[in-house]
């Protein structure tokens, strides 16, 4: 595996834990090195992946303050060479998510471990316990709409270019509490009400190949791809800081369940500790329950098509 050469181009940004900074952190590295994220790479990939775990999606130009969630659709690339489905994306509206990596490749494992390796070293700290990777492919003028994830993650760009706009994560004008609560609770989806006013808080991002960004935990964000078919690796990670936070939304949220107003504290405090021992509780509740995860899965309302304008075709 070639050197990935991950630096961190502002150091002066980390906080606490580098990996749960409180800024945005910037990164340069080299996997289009490694060959593994070539055309011909990603299309083996693809012919060998498990169809589960291959999300392909559209929506409307852009992603604005016009664009309602229900616009964002999921299709199916049954039947479809990797080939075939590389060559919808790189013309066509499409956004797909690669999910898994890590476990349903041995070499992008491999790569992974390598990654935050070389990104612990760099920041002088020690790598997470856990980490997880999809591999985004994406078209010329796709988009992500405004969401927010409920642990850390870094993005790691490597063909094409976009525009990443992260806007700031503590304030509820921007993600109102008891979202931010179902989110890490797993009840919700990642998305967010967008309002047109956020664009003057935003810091953009333009990431071109060779570059990552990372924001902190629970920063509302979206991307526009602005050049050429993009292809990005998505890692996500925990640190004890990170988990500690989400513990602290999931105990806000059962408080909030038992007609409570709760409030977001220090996760050092008093208060703090005691809604992290009811988020831990929560969670282990469910686990002796067996209570099946939220499904999220849709319907697939389209076909991936090669020849169609926008590389897919609607399924009638």
């Amino acid at each position: 595996m070639p050197n990935l050469e991950v630096e961190c181009v502002n150091p002066a940004a980390v906080g606490p834990h580098p990996l749960t900074s409180q800024q945005a952190l910037h990164f340069r590295h080299a996997l289009s090195g490694t060959g593994l994220f070539d055309d011909d790479a990603l299309a083996r990939l693809l012919d060998d992946y498990p169809a589960a775990d291959i999300h392909v999606t559209t929506m409307t130009a852009g992603a604005g303050p016009d664009e309602p969630i229900s616009s964002w659709r999921v299709g199916t690339t049954a039947g479809l060479s990797g080939r075939e489905i590389m060559a919808a994306v790189g013309r066509g509206q499409l956004w797909v998510n690669i999910k898994r990596l890590a476990e349903n490749a041995p070499t992008y494992q491999i790569l992974l471990l390598d990654l935050y390796r070389q990104l612990a070293d760099n920041l002088k700290c020690e790598p997470p316990k856990w980490q997880r990777a999809t591999l985004l492919i994406s078209s010329p003028r796709a988009s992500v709409y405004y969401h927010a994830d409920s642990i850390p993650n870094v993005l790691w760009h490597i063909r094409g270019e976009k525009k990443v706009f992260v806007y700031p994560y503590d304030d509820p004008h921007f993600a109102p509490p008891e979202q931010i609560e179902m989110i890490c609770s797993g009840e919700v989806e990642e998305q967010l009400k967008y309002k047109a006013d956020f664009e003057a808080a935003a810091q953009c991002f333009l990431l071109k190949p060779g570059q990552a960004v990372t924001w902190p935990q629970h920063s509302p964000h979206r991307v526009i791809n602005t050049q050429g078919l993009n292809v990005s690796l998505s890692t996500e990670h925990i640190t004890p800081q990170a988990r500690r936070k989400v513990n602290l939304y999931r105990g806000n949220r059962l408080l909030r369940k038992m007609g409570m107003q709760p409030r977001i504290n220090p996760p050092d405090s008093l208060a703090g500790r005691t809604k992290q021992a009811l988020g831990v509780y929560q969670s282990a509740m469910k686990k002796v329950r067996r209570k099946a995860p939220i499904s999220f899965k849709l319907t697939p309302t389209f076909r991936v098509d090669p020849n169609a304008d926008l590389g897919y075709r609607d399924i009638n």
